[in-house]
């Protein structure tokens, strides 16, 4: 989905949280040049975001809410 935009994408993440149940976790995968370190900087304002694993360019990120 990152070929809609980052404000989409953005949009859909943080918005993931009014789906999630309380101890629901959301899952996602993006690129480093696709502004993986921008938008998980960003979602830090609505979720715990670990960086579970970096390889080849990609992140995998888990994001837990407060």
């Amino acid at each position: 989905p990152i070929k809609a935009g980052k404000k989409v994408v953005l949009d859909f993440l943080v918005n993931a949280k009014e789906h999630l149940s309380a101890d629901g976790l959301l899952w996602y995968v993006m690129r480093k040049d696709q502004g993986a370190k921008s938008i998980a900087k960003i979602l830090e304002e609505y979720y715990e975001v670990k960086n579970i694993k970096k390889d080849k360019g990609f992140y995998i990120f888990c994001c837990k809410m407060y």
